[in-house]
């Protein structure tokens, strides 16, 4: 086991019944001066049980935290019905802990304020602490220090070579159409060369077709111009731009480049669906030897499982030719003790005192 872990099991049971309370979220928390830090979140089994592990990883962060203070939080549907921060499990020691929360299954949920992730008030700290405030302003300011500088020498140098012509307000007049009747307004507008090309209801509204009526504002109208008129209730409130078209001459030199350029992509087309069929000749190779791959490793594993069992084996062999060897020089004592007996016996009796014993047991063996 991890010397480095904390391991946290338990059961959340109703306070009146004492059974225990099944789908129920339990977080586990470090207790902190500044930010509270998350260790751990399960779900309750059937029996209200739970586990939660976590190491020191998960908190220490500020101040030199070296051991939790421990506390828990119950949570049903989303809603907070039990804390334990106000008597926490202070300076937890690593290891085993049980622990046993008590609910009342029935009681209205907890209050509590709005909860804020550690990893979110880590990311917060983080964004104040590297930050450079003072570096944007000043970066910022010298921007707009040298745009003012850029504008004023535009205005400086412009000025030196001023010989615009006076601006004079176009011929078409916007109170001559916008206030007036659409009859008045299109007659005003063809006095002008302008002409109008339909007559729409003034609707405008937070959509894309306002929008692109908004962008053809009627900033300057000129002669030969088209415009659309917005009516309401027979009066023009409103009048647009159309966007001239412009005329473009197509002649038998664009329409051989053109012609080109689109065989030229059809050709490429053609190499692109070429690459394609290589690529996907390579996934199929590649899959195919992916699969062989496995196959090896899969036997290679067998075989490895093979040579642990003949290891094994082998081990108890060798453990049994210990056992075996051990008895032999066992033996092999017992037999050089045996002739050294039959060596140190032949030394005391000779062959001679031999014959006189047995040849005295013959002469009893008559005499009786």
């Amino acid at each position: 086991m991890n010397a480095r872990v904390y391991t946290y099991s338990g059961r959340v049971i109703d306070r009146q019944t004492r059974e225990g309370v099944r789908a129920v979220t339990v977080e586990a928390w470090d207790r902190d001066t500044r930010f509270h830090d998350m260790l751990g979140s399960t779900v309750t089994n059937s029996d209200g049980a739970f586990w939660i592990t976590f190491d020191p990883d998960y908190f220490g962060d500020y101040g030199g935290d070296t051991s939790p203070d421990v506390f828990f939080r119950v949570y049903r549907d989303g809603r907070q019905i039990l804390t334990t921060a106000d008597h926490p499990q202070m300076n937890a020691g690593r290891g085993q802990h049980e622990v046993v929360l008590e609910i009342d299954t029935g009681a209205p949920p907890v209050e509590g304020k709005d909860r804020v992730t550690t990893q979110q008030g880590f990311k917060a700290v983080r964004f104040f602490q590297q930050s450079d405030f003072a570096g944007v302003f000043r970066e910022q300011k010298s921007k707009a220090g040298m745009i003012g500088s850029f504008a004023g020498k535009l205005l400086q140098n412009g000025l030196k070579n001023f010989n615009l012509e006076p601006i004079q307000p176009g011929k078409t007049r916007t109170n001559e159409i916008v206030g007036q009747s659409t009859t008045v307004a299109q007659n005003n507008l063809a006095r002008n060369q302008v002409s109008v090309t339909e007559v729409k209801r003034y609707e405008p509204g937070a959509n894309k077709e306002s929008l692109k009526v908004l962008a053809g504002a009627p900033l300057r109208v000129r002669p030969e111009d088209s415009v659309t008129l917005y009516e309401e209730d027979g009066v023009v409130r409103y009048y647009s731009v159309n966007k001239r078209v412009k005329d473009t001459s197509i002649d038998a030199a664009t329409v051989a480049r053109l012609d080109g350029e689109v065989l030229a992509l059809k050709s490429q087309v053609t190499q692109l669906d070429i690459v394609r069929g290589d690529v996907e000749g390579i996934k199929t190779s590649f899959d195919r030897e992916r699969a062989e791959l496995s196959q090896q490793v899969a036997s290679v594993r067998t075989q490895v499982d093979d040579v642990t069992q003949l290891k094994a084996q082998l081990g108890e062999l060798r453990q049994s030719a210990a056992t075996k060897d051990a008895e032999i020089a066992t033996l092999r004592q017992e037999v050089t003790r045996m002739r050294d007996a039959q060596a140190d016996f032949s030394r005391r009796i000779s062959p001679e005192k031999i014959n006189q014993i047995e040849e005295q047991l013959r002469r009893l063996n008559r005499d009786g």
